[in-house]
């Protein structure tokens, strides 16, 4: 069963196509890389997967439906899109106690929460005084807020450390280890390989290569090396 389809998705600012045709599936149980270059149309594409941009034309659904048709979308799907999504005056135990509200998720969750993502010394300080780093793991906790089916990641380890992303690198093999589904956008191919078994390639707004690790790897060295590959033979340029 595939987890998120992408059927035909075309998105247009203005009068540039930003996404182009797209089409792809995220199969349930699998952690998958979104990867692109910056302005390929990872992000536009997301923010319509999570009802937040309508398409221009085409769909994107996850587990069958719009994501503003699911009931209890918090408890199903759970992203990151933008670590500076919290309100700068309040605190992050707060910040997490009025999404829970929201979501009808129990406060109960929180002190796990702030102390799986390594939060729990700064969750009575204002989110404006908190690091890039820390507004990202805050990010992460309000993604899992509401124990969701899939994580929807969009470049999750910036501003993190090297311990924060090893945590993150551990989070999203846990979540695929009790049957939970994974999209998840970077640029740090070395490090999102380790984790991956899928990847869905994309430049300017068009699929240029998806399937399995293995796959999509065969004949190169690396992930890196597939990426750019991919990347260069859809502009004509010889890898």
């Amino acid at each position: 069963m595939s987890v998120i389809r992408v059927n035909g998705l075309v998105k247009r600012y203005g009068r540039r196509d930003v996404v182009r045709d797209l089409s792809f599936e995220v199969p349930a149980g699998s952690v998958t890389a979104f990867l692109g270059l910056n302005g390929a149309g990872k992000t536009s594409t997301l923010r319509v997967l999570l009802g937040l941009a309508s398409p221009t034309r085409g769909s994107a659904t996850v587990f069958g439906q719009p994501y503003a048709a699911l009931d209890h979308p918090a408890r199903r799907v759970g992203a990151v899109l933008e670590a500076n999504a919290s309100h700068p005056g309040r605190t992050g135990r707060r910040h997490l106690a009025v999404i829970a509200a929201t979501a009808g998720v129990p406060k109960r969750r929180i002190a796990g929460l702030l102390d799986q993502v390594g939060l729990t010394a700064a969750a009575d300080a204002r989110v404006k005084t908190y690091s890039l780093g820390m507004k990202q793991r805050l990010a992460l906790a309000t993604a899992l807020l509401g124990t969701p089916e899939l994580l929807i990641l969009d470049e999750p380890t910036n501003g993190l450390d090297p311990a924060g992303v090893r945590e993150l690198r551990d989070l999203v093999r846990r979540h695929a280890a009790t049957g939970g589904t994974v999209l998840v956008s970077s640029h740090q191919l070395a490090e999102i390989a380790q984790v991956v078994d899928r990847a869905v390639v994309i430049h300017e707004g068009r699929l240029v290569g998806s399937g399995p690790i293995d796959e999509l790897t065969a004949g190169h060295d690396s992930l890196e090396d597939a990426f750019f590959a991919l990347t260069q033979t859809a502009t004509g340029v010889s890898a």
